[in-house]
Order: structure tokens, then C-alpha cells, then sequence
């Protein structure tokens, strides 16, 4: 399973006010600009009703749409559309910017990336075409584009430099370690049966969307993803977690939305080996709702 990822760094053209968590909103500018590149049929707002969207980069890749539903399984066959394989994720918690100050993107693929580079890069640089801040003319100047995997430039000054990108290298684990701790680093939305879960979270509620995540984000790879492992080997002992709802302001239904999850850390303990090879590659992936946004980003930590 490879994983590419990168770093765009932004030069803020002015000073502005940015919300606490600015990943959702760096999404949606990314999703408009990708839009406005490749769509061929604007008055169309609802990709799944598309004509064009077969052959449409950003219904394939951004809203990763079932575009063909013979080719899953059957219960998967009703799906309108599948979890995207890029997230993104703005580590930075700060709300007040001022002019020429940086601001950091990490952008992960599972897989090579669906998109040529020079076309990612391109899209990055439009998204400084978007006012990120109301109350400013405040726009985001795309200066580098990072491969992650050995740090070298892809983009720089104006040009692209390097495209010959490659895959991250996992870390090694451990391997007498059973138990570790996995720290959240953004709000993890979870469900089991409908509803949101905090401090009801189990080891194996857990389990069951890291195996959920992955083959949904596998389904259409040349090789499903295989589990080697089974839900009832994780056990969670011991957690501090708390939910918390968050409020974005979202342009496309032009309202408030609230989001809400759980943020904190749990230990977990499992002795075989494959579960965490799988949930290393959810470190980069996330999990939960709303993945692509950022949320459900964590880290894991060797006790």
C-alpha cells in the first residue's frame, strides 16, 4: 500500500483572520478550483447527475464518484460514491495572519496520485485566485510544492522543477510492542449504528472502521484490500477523550454547519502486527467522516 504526500507552502498576500481549523476551508477553495479547471458543464452543480462526470477528473478524483457500480460488490453497488483517496490536512491552529507569513498544506494520495503532478500543482496555484478571508482581499501564493518523501521541490519559483515523485517510507515498528498510544491530532468522527460515539468508543468499534475505511478506499484497485487481521484482536485499555462540536461556515448550502467528534487519545493494545502496518497507513489517510477535511487525523505514539 503506497501513500505520496506533499507539502504546499503559502505566502498569505495579506493579513487576515483564518478559523481555528482551516482544513474544510482549504478543501473547498481546492474543490473549486479543480472544478472551474476540468468542468465542462458548470450549470451542473450535482456531479452524480452528470453526463460528462465518466470522463471527469474531478468527479473521478475529488468526489470519487461510483462511477461503476458492476464492478463492486453487491451491497457497495447503492453507493453514490466512495471515500477520495486525497486528504488534507493544515496542522496550523493560528487564527490571526499577517502579510508574507506561510502557511503549510499536507495533500496525501493512497496510490499514485489520479492526477498528473503538473496538474495538481496547477490547481494549487488557482486556488490563490479565492478570497480565503471575508473582512480582507487576503489570497494564498503558492511558493513550493514538497515531496514529503525525500523533502526535494517539485515546484519552485514559479516552475516546476521535479516530477518525479515517489512514495513515503513507513516507520518501523517494535515489533515485542503490543500496546500503543494513538493521539488525535484533529476531531475523529466516528459512528456505530447511526450514532456518533465518544467515550462509548470500543477496540472493536474502532477496528471495524479502520477496516471499513480501507477497503472503501480500496474498491476499485486492481488488488481490494486484504485483511490480515480481526476486529476482535483490538482492545482499547485505556482512554481520555472528550466530543466537541465544530462550527463551518459552509458556502455551497450557505449556512453554519456543525460537525462534531471526538478528540483526545486512547491506548490500544494488539499483538498482531498487520493491524498496525494497516492503521500506519491511516495516519496519513485519517479516518472517520469528513477524512478528506481534515478530521480524524492521529498520530501513533510507542508507549
Amino acid at each position: 500500500m503506497n501513500v505520496y504526500q506533499f507539502k504546499a507552502c503559502y505566502k498569505l498576500s495579506e493579513s487576515c483572520t483564518l478559523p481555528k481549523y482551516k482544513t474544510m476551508k482549504f478543501r473547498g477553495i481546492f474543490g473549486n478550483a479543480f472544478r472551474k479547471l476540468v468542468c465542462k458543464n458548470v450549470k451542473e452543480t450535482n456531479c452524480s447527475k452528470c453526463p460528462l462526470a465518466i470522463n471527469c477528473d474531478f468527479a473521478a478524483t475529488f468526489q470519487r464518484l461510483n462511477l461503476n457500480p458492476n464492478s463492486v460488490e453487491e451491497k457497495y453497488k447503492k453507493f453514490s460514491n466512495f471515500p477520495p483517496k486525497l486528504v488534507f490536512y493544515v496542522a496550523s491552529k493560528k487564527r490571526y495572519w499577517e502579510k508574507d507569513e506561510e502557511l503549510e498544506v499536507i495533500i496525501s494520495f493512497l496510490g499514485i496520485p489520479q492526477i498528473p503532478i503538473e496538474m495538481i500543482t496547477l490547481i494549487l496555484m488557482l486556488v490563490g485566485q479565492y478570497q480565503i478571508d471575508k473582512k480582507s482581499n487576503a489570497q494564498l501564493i503558492l511558493k513550493k510544492l514538497i515531496d514529503l518523501s525525500n523533502n526535494k521541490d517539485i515546484f519552485s519559483q514559479k516552475e516546476i522543477v521535479n516530477n518525479d515523485i515517489q512514495p513515503i517510507k513507513f516507520k518501523s515498528f517494535d515489533l515485542n510492542k503490543t500496546i500503543r498510544t494513538i493521539n488525535f491530532l484533529t476531531h475523529c468522527r466516528i459512528t456505530n449504528k447511526d450514532i456518533r460515539v465518544s467515550n462509548d468508543l470500543t477496540g472493536t468499534i474502532f477496528a471495524r472502521r479502520i477496516k471499513e475505511r480501507l477497503k472503501l478506499l480500496m474498491i476499485d484497485q486492481e488488488k481490494p484490500y486484504n485483511c490480515l487481521w480481526d476486529i476482535n484482536e483490538v482492545e482499547i485499555i485505556d482512554k481520555d477523550i472528550r466530543f466537541e462540536e465544530i462550527g463551518h461556515r459552509s458556502n455551497r448550502q450557505r449556512q453554519k454547519i456543525m460537525l462534531g467528534g471526538f478528540i483526545g487519545k486512547i491506548s490500544i493494545k494488539c499483538e498482531n502486527l498487520n493491524f498496525w502496518r494497516d492503521l500506519q497507513s491511516l495516519e496519513y489517510l485519517h479516518i472517520g467522516s469528513n477524512a478528506q477535511g481534515g478530521y480524524g487525523k492521529f498520530e501513533i505514539c510507542d508507549d
